[in-house]
């Protein structure tokens, strides 16, 4: 399914790997918000999932800032959105 995300539109989720061993440590990604009713028709959300062991290693941080970099050079958004629960602190930092 994240395939046929970044087929279509141009950006999905896709797999967070280590460069070094291929290993999927989780996801990471572009997303449009349809599923937030309080936000406008085609908000872009970038968001992730990793597996606990990773976190606190710079992995979604680096992730993140290719992402982001993509969304606003080479598909021209404008805005990109990030939701995190509360205690979520290094999400949030």
């Amino acid at each position: 399914e994240f395939r046929s995300w970044i087929a279509e539109d141009g950006y999905g989720f896709a797999a967070a790997e280590i460069a070094a061993t291929g290993e999927c440590i989780g996801f990471v990604g572009l997303l449009e918000t349809d599923h937030v009713p309080s936000l406008p028709a085609g908000t872009i959300e970038i968001g992730w999932r990793l597996a606990p062991e990773y976190w606190g290693k710079g992995y979604v941080t680096e992730a993140a800032e290719a992402w982001l970099a993509y969304g606003f050079q080479m598909l021209g958004v404008n805005e990109i959105v990030s939701f995190a629960v509360t205690g979520n602190h290094r999400s949030t930092a």
